[in-house]
């Protein structure tokens, strides 16, 4: 399995690497631009573009409405996002909560503080929350909890990848020469 892997991924190379013989030998050598700045094809587009006769420069800027050929200014888009965050806020919360539930955090502080009825579903979630895989931190895990995980998360363990050392720039220098 793992032979087959490093044999993909240098196949894989191999066809990348051809295709950008084929992109070279299309665009050409940048030297042969008839732009000032040959440093890359985007510079001399740019330039190309800067000159009068090009383009205008940019999309105009119009906070009145929406549009595919004009552009907000910086305070239109910061208020705009400052409306979308209100929204996406109402929306999680579902506008039922108070204004001093206003974030997540909050609301989890809410939830542990109450006293009572949520004292049992508090602890039932705690110790279901202690089985699951972290993302934030190591945890030491039995072979069936590995395998469990890897499964769950459809994925390769160590031993099935295989040795990680392969030099795959080798493999694409290779494959460009």
């Amino acid at each position: 399995m793992a032979n087959a892997l490093i044999t993909n991924i240098q196949n894989g190379f191999t066809r990348v690497a051809t295709e950008i013989k084929a992109v070279k030998a299309v665009t050409g050598l940048l030297a042969n631009l008839t732009t000032q700045d040959k440093s890359s094809i985007v510079n001399a587009i740019n330039e190309v573009n800067a000159k009068p006769s090009g383009g205008s420069g940019g999309a105009p800027i119009d906070d009145s409405a929406s549009s595919t050929t004009k552009v907000y200014s910086s305070s239109k888009t910061e208020s705009r996002l400052a409306e979308v965050g209100a929204q996406v806020k109402a929306d999680v919360l579902g506008g039922t909560l108070s204004t001093d539930l206003d974030s997540l955090i909050e609301v989890i502080k809410f939830v542990r503080d109450t006293d009572g009825e949520n004292d049992s579903a508090t602890a039932a979630n705690t110790t279901a929350l202690g089985v699951r895989l972290r993302f934030d931190a190591d945890q030491s895990l039995t072979a069936g909890q590995k395998a469990q995980g890897q499964k769950n998360l459809d994925v390769y363990g160590k031993s099935d990848i295989g040795d990680t050392t392969t030099d795959f720039v080798a493999a694409f220098e290779a494959a460009l020469a």
